[in-house]
């Protein structure tokens, strides 16, 4: 819907200001993350990077190390899709390295998902299958719709770094999990998966990818 984006933005910026007249800190964080997020899947990355990193001052601001987890690893992403591969790494580990191991998994997940970007567009597919594999362990954790989305395109970048790595089989496993999520949600291929598959020469069975559409994905986890 075409209205849809200036909605959401204005939904935010009401948010902002409720928490403001509060003098709510947390709150006004929230909100600006939650803007990061939004603009993250809208592929806007710069106004992504801005909205988290206002989040992440106002963690720091508010000393709840816990919650910098979030935008840290968010801002990871960001910037690895951005080619901005030290400060990818940086924040990426800043939030691995304050997020306890029995945190919040989508945050881990994360982080180690902008690790293993990193590694992918270096030319090291070896540690981004490491990576990548570190992030399922955390990912597969949520089962709510949109953890489950983001989780077809750790498992589809998982699959490219595999093929990468000369590791065929592995690849198509990780494509044709991906497609059974797509499957599962009743969403079509958007990122092409199905079309990897067929390209490298990997079988598919006729249960999956029936809804594949194959197109230009949104570069934003």
């Amino acid at each position: 819907m075409a209205g849809a984006p200036d909605q959401g933005r204005a939904y935010q910026q009401q948010a902002l200001e409720h928490f403001r007249r509060a003098d709510d800190l947390p709150g006004q964080a929230f909100a600006h993350l939650a803007a990061s997020l939004a603009y993250g899947w809208a592929g806007d990355l710069a106004e992504a990077v801005k909205q988290g990193e206002a989040a992440l001052a106002l963690y720091r601001e508010t000393g709840d190390q816990t919650r910098q987890g979030w935008p840290l690893a968010g801002l990871g992403e960001c910037h690895a899709y951005l080619e901005n591969y030290d400060m990818a790494r940086s924040y990426a580990r800043q939030a691995l390295q304050i997020t306890p191991e029995d945190g919040d998994p989508i945050t881990l997940a994360s982080a180690w998902h902008a690790l293993g970007l990193v590694h992918s567009r270096l030319g090291e597919p070896r540690e981004a299958v490491s990576c990548y594999q570190h992030a399922l362990v955390f990912a597969r954790k949520r089962q709510n719709s949109m953890a489950r989305k983001w989780l077809v395109i750790v498992l589809a970048d998982l699959g490219d770094a595999c093929q990468a790595n000369s590791d065929l089989p592995a690849a198509a496993e990780a494509w044709r999990q991906a497609l059974q999520v797509l499957d599962d949600l009743r969403l079509p291929d958007d990122m092409g998966i199905r079309a990897r598959l067929e390209q490298a020469g990997l079988e598919l069975p006729d249960s999956m990818g029936a809804r594949a559409r194959p197109h230009q994905a949104n570069p934003t986890g």
